[in-house]
């Protein structure tokens, strides 16, 4: 929101100060499709934390999750639907423009005198407001680059955690942790395949647990840490094994 809008609306608060005040809470209207819901969650996703847009998704049903990912592999770049959208490319068209006319009316302007010409003033005028549209045009890409981001973090968020998603591996660490594997085993359960929001709960599941255990009285610890592994009656350390051996 331009300082201009808020004035005009009668308030001296920005939208980002009005976003903070109330902890980013924006509520977005029901989307028909997945390509306007992928949308809709791109700017959910400008104005909240991920683990906040992680917990909404999770409640969502497999169909739709697998909509949103979908959507993301048709679009994997934002398509822009404002109105300043064509402005660089309408900017630089004028500026050729005005270029040409200026090039064309410099080459006769030897024949006819050294007078302004309706040309030139033509001409003048294209250049001025390609430059200005080129300005409007950049000034606008900027403005939605955190949209951009958003976008490409929803489709991290509902994409399959397969081969292909970055984030495989570090879900693997993080299942390790007992209570994030049961996360993990209800999701199988009870909706399907593991997508990217999975991996964010899992990882804050393991986070807490670590929190947790950071908090254990340091004696405990220490004897735990000193402890000498049981023995077995031949004198020899067990040693834990991955497969059975038969005698």
């Amino acid at each position: 929101m331009s300082l201009l809008q808020s004035l005009s609306e009668g308030s001296l608060l920005s939208d980002e100060s009005l976003l903070q005040a109330r902890e980013g809470y924006r509520p977005m209207p029901q989307a028909s499709g997945a390509d306007a819901e992928l949308e809709s969650w791109a700017r959910r996703m400008t104005t909240r934390h991920e683990l906040g847009i992680a917990r909404e998704m999770a409640g969502l049903s497999e169909e739709t999750l697998a909509g949103l990912a979908s959507a993301f592999v048709r679009q994997p770049r934002r398509l822009r639907t404002d109105s300043l959208r064509y402005s660089i490319p309408v900017g630089a068209a004028l500026l050729l423009a005005g270029g040409l006319l200026l090039s064309l009316d410099t080459s006769l302007l030897s024949s006819r005198g050294t007078a302004v010409t309706a040309a030139q003033t033509l001409a003048i005028g294209c250049l001025a407001s390609g430059a200005i549209l080129i300005c409007i045009g950049v000034l606008a890409s900027f403005s939605m680059m955190p949209l951009e981001v958003a976008h490409g973090k929803v489709g991290l968020c509902t994409g399959l955690l397969d081969e292909q998603h970055p984030w495989l591996y570090k879900a693997s660490f993080v299942m390790r942790d007992r209570a994030a594997d049961a996360y993990r085993q209800r999701v199988l359960s009870e909706r399907g395949p593991l997508r990217g929001i999975d991996y964010i709960m899992m990882r804050e599941i393991a986070m807490a647990h670590d929190a947790l255990e950071m908090t254990r009285i340091a004696r405990s610890v220490f004897l735990q840490l000193n402890q000498a592994p049981e023995a077995t009656p031949d004198g020899l350390s067990k040693e834990p094994r991955l497969v059975s051996v038969s005698r």
